[in-house]
């Protein structure tokens, strides 16, 4: 799960320093969205 300071450090700048990091499309779910609902069980 990632974190951001937002409003004070924008969220697509977060989105642009990730993009490049080399990780699998299941580390990247993981790191975006995934771990956090499946712990927390939030449903979108």
């Amino acid at each position: 799960m990632y974190g951001s300071d937002y409003p004070y450090e924008p969220f697509n700048d977060m989105i642009k320093f990730l993009a490049p990091i080399p990780m699998t499309e299941e580390e990247r779910e993981k790191l975006y969205y995934k771990n956090a609902v499946e712990k927390l069980g939030i449903i979108f």
